[in-house]
């Protein structure tokens, strides 16, 4: 039961994060783009 709920929360995390991402797609990858071009430099 308690290996349950860390689970839960952090399938419910994902979730936020993922909705989070998805609603600034575009934006996050410019700036992906960018920062990934930077670190190879």
């Amino acid at each position: 039961m308690l290996f349950v709920i860390p689970h839960l929360l952090r399938n419910r995390l994902k979730e936020g994060v993922d909705h989070y991402l998805g609603e600034n797609v575009i934006f996050f990858k410019g700036k992906g783009f960018i920062y990934e071009a930077l670190k190879w430099i």
